[in-house]
């Protein structure tokens, strides 16, 4: 492809991107990030879209014009050999082509994301705030790279949770996802399906009589978890009370409540996520956060636990049980926190 056929082609990269579907809450801010990473096309009304065509075909004949004029400075720039500068010419138009091409598919992605419900997001605000301008900026400097169909989609994850809940993911997460290899999101993506809310129980994720743990200790190098090696770690309970209380596990909008019988007390070795892993779990493609906490559910079952319900915050802060997950032979009815 030439450095014509590629500037014609970056002409017509700006789809017509719809918003149609996307939660009233998340609609202004939505238009407003998408439209900061791609263009202002995207920020345009789909019914308006045919009524400013013109005025958009006419914007990008300009900057067509701009590329070429770059091109040809390019070439001057090289009067030795003028092959070479057409060679750098089209070089760098097919880069920003390339990152144009990643950061659109990132968003189309990313919006089509937002058109399904998240447990995960605790929001019942009638509109959310606008994404931090600084944060697009970082955020797209990496996802102009990501040319792969799994980063792609990790990445479009990130922005529309971002979207929906402005300040979820760090700065410093951003980082971390920019280099993170797809042996390290693999070993990430199979430890989250056995963790739920801060950590995994280590009976879920440790090796048969510990062979080998090298998984877990990379991961601890990487930041991601900690319990991996020396002491470990271990997360207790005690209830010194004479009558049941209610502990509760929470990720997201979703909450597992334990209920520990009178004067007893539990302890369960694990492994604890970092805040980073924290970020990092709710987005990671093929988690079912729901099937995560069943798992770790069963996992902490001991004779100090009478039952275990999983559900999700109501008004007020209220527990709200949809789901009995096991319970002793005494029936009992979940409280109310």
């Amino acid at each position: 492809m030439d450095t014509n056929q590629l500037v014609e082609a970056a002409r017509q990269l700006t789809p017509a991107i719809e918003f149609g579907g996307i939660p009233t809450a998340l609609l202004l801010s939505a238009r407003k990030a998408i439209g900061s990473l791609v263009g202002d096309v995207a920020a345009i009304p789909a019914a308006k879209l045919k009524a400013v065509r013109a005025a958009i075909d006419a914007n990008s004949d300009a900057k067509v014009q701009v590329i070429k004029a770059q091109a040809q400075q390019a070439v001057a720039y090289i009067e030795a050999d003028d092959e070479i500068g057409e060679r750098v010419a089209a070089r760098l138009v097919a880069k920003e082509f390339r990152r144009q091409s990643n950061v659109e598919s990132i968003a189309v992605a990313a919006l089509e994301d937002l058109r399904s419900p998240d447990d995960s997001i605790q929001s019942n605000a009638e509109t959310v705030p606008d994404v931090d301008e600084d944060w697009l900026n970082v955020f797209q400097r990496f996802a102009e790279d990501a040319s792969s169909e799994r980063m792609q989609k990790l990445w479009s994850r990130v922005l529309s949770g971002e979207i929906r809940q402005p300040g979820r993911f760090s700065l410093r997460t951003l980082r971390f996802l920019s280099e993170f290899s797809q042996q390290e999101a693999l070993l990430f993506s199979d430890l989250c399906t056995n963790a739920f809310g801060e950590f995994a129980p280590k009976i879920l994720i440790r090796p048969p009589e510990m062979t080998d743990e090298r998984h877990l200790i990379h991961m601890e190098s990487a930041g991601l978890i900690s319990g991996a090696s020396g002491l470990g770690q271990t997360v207790s309970w005690k209830n010194e009370n004479s009558h049941p209380v209610n502990i509760f596990i929470t990720e997201g909008n979703l909450w597992l409540m334990l209920v520990m019988q009178a004067n007893s007390q539990h302890s369960v070795p694990v492994c604890s996520l970092a805040p980073m892993a924290q970020d990092l779990i709710a987005f990671l493609p093929g988690r079912d956060a729901k099937a995560a906490a069943r798992k770790v559910a069963n996992a902490l079952r001991a004779p100090a636990l009478t039952a275990a319900f999983l559900g999700t915050s109501g008004s007020g802060g209220a527990f709200l049980p949809m789901e009995i997950l096991w319970q002793e032979q005494t029936p009992i009815v979940a409280p109310q926190a």
